[in-house]
């Protein structure tokens, strides 16, 4: 099984993620993680920006040249930078097999459109050549976007992120419902199955299961078997539940929709066939360097 969606953050980092108030949780390392994953039958991962610098990209794409556990990352680029192409095909230089796909923070933007612009295109145009994916972190109000940039790109892999993160938390149900099947009519388009609990209301007496069980049913039907990607969203998770919570709760609402066909699909065989992962899958290439990520 793989883990498409993990973070590798520093205790202050995940301290500006969390709602304020919430514990952080003991031990966020890498080891942990491995740990946590490997509980549940997990064995291999791919970890995704947090920060949007290309220093942050460049430490967990050294991170995964050292351990085989990580099979890729998804990383943070300027894509409006003249820079941006060069850049693009630097790291795909230096760490061949590693770099899977890019995430600009969407979720940040003001500008709902910001990714239509002109100044986006060679970078897109790029990563469309490269077989790389546009990882797209936003909000239901991005979606119109989203479905306009798929079919502005209809080459471009675009992979929706913890299902756009919908307002379970006050039943925001049915904007999301319209919009997000709209854009899963884009063959082009993919969507994670992740970041659902965090979303979802944690002093309801309802169970975070119960709470995001229409929406899961929406995202089985939209997607199919084929199309979804299940991810952890870990340690950002933990402000909702433990790991083997989400893991074991996320197969349960598959299966029941889909089958146990489609687990094993959404569990990892997806991710293969989506991103060019070679790296740790056929094989691995250890480089004499420690990765800033074994001293979190």
């Amino acid at each position: 099984m793989i883990d498409t969606h993990a973070h590798l953050l520093t205790n202050a980092q995940l301290r500006e993620i969390f709602p304020p108030g919430t514990a952080l949780p003991g031990d966020i390392s890498q080891a942990e993680l491995v740990r946590l994953g490997n509980v549940c039958g997990v064995q291999k991962f791919i970890t995704v920006q947090s920060q949007e610098s290309e220093e942050d990209t460049e430490t967990l794409l050294c991170n995964a040249v050292v351990h085989s556990q990580v099979v890729g990352v998804i990383g943070w680029l300027n894509l409006t930078a003249d820079s941006a192409v060069n850049q693009l095909n630097q790291w795909l230089t230096d760490y061949p097999d590693y770099l899977l796909g890019i995430r600009p923070m969407l979720q940040h933007m003001k500008d709902e459109n910001w990714i239509l612009q002109p100044g986006c295109s060679p970078a897109l145009r790029e990563m469309s050549r490269q077989q790389l994916c546009f990882e797209a972190l936003v909000y239901p109000r991005h979606l119109k976007a989203l479905t306009t940039l798929a079919d502005r790109y209809p080459e471009l892999t675009i992979v929706v992120n913890h299902a756009a993160k919908p307002n379970i938390a006050a039943d925001e149900f049915n904007i999301w419902y319209r919009q997000i099947t709209d854009l899963a009519l884009r063959s082009n388009v993919v969507c994670k199955y992740s970041g659902l609990f965090t979303e979802a209301n944690h002093s309801s007496k309802i169970s975070l299961a119960a709470q995001i069980q229409p929406y899961s049913r929406v995202l089985c039907n939209a997607f199919g078997e084929d199309r979804l990607l299940w991810g952890s969203d870990w340690p950002v998770l933990t402000a909702a539940a433990e790991y083997i919570h989400w893991h074991h709760a996320a197969k349960i609402q598959i299966k029941r929709y889909l089958g146990q066909n489609a687990v094993d699909k959404i569990f990892g065989g997806n991710a293969v066939k989506l991103y060019p992962i070679r790296a740790g899958i056929q094989n691995h290439h250890p480089l004499p360097s420690q990765s800033a990520y074994q001293r979190v």
